[in-house]
């Protein structure tokens, strides 16, 4: 668990998993999809969502020149954090529901005008991202706890 980014991803997918399962009654899938294959969609996501999570990590602690902004984070490392995952929330449902055509909202799902983002994606990297920084910095505060 010393490993700042194996907590990112774990935490990560984890809670992602949760939201996107919560979320499905919001897109819109095959009459012949079963259970199990809207499950592995859940699941592909999750796995992508620890890795955008990742991402936004790596691309916040270059930004500030320092890799263990996490455990002492201010607010503007967590702003960057999550304008980033929006960024790139925004970007990824515009393709996937665009031209890449992976998935589609359905009557359920509100958007945004004009950007077209749903609601619950968007909503997903404004609530995750910090409960995951939240609980990776308790668990890195945990280890130095025990390590004194």
């Amino acid at each position: 668990m010393k490993n700042i980014e194996f907590n990112i991803f774990l935490f990560g997918f984890l809670l992602n998993a949760v939201w996107e399962m919560l979320q499905m009654p919001l897109f819109s899938f095959s009459s012949e999809a079963s259970l199990w294959e809207i499950s592995l969609f859940c699941m592909r996501a999750s796995l992508g969502d620890a890795f955008m999570l990742i991402i936004m990590y790596w691309l916040t602690a270059a930004f500030f020149q320092y890799r263990d902004w996490i455990n002492n984070s201010k607010a503007n490392q967590v702003a960057l954090f999550i304008v980033i995952g929006v960024v790139m929330t925004i970007v990824f449902e515009a393709l996937a529901t665009g031209p890449l055509q992976r998935w589609e909202y359905n009557e359920l799902m509100p958007t945004l005008p004009i950007l077209g983002t749903g609601v619950a994606p968007l909503l997903q990297w404004l609530l995750i991202p910090p409960l995951v920084l939240w609980i990776v910095r308790r668990q890195i505060q945990a280890r130095i706890s025990r390590d004194i």
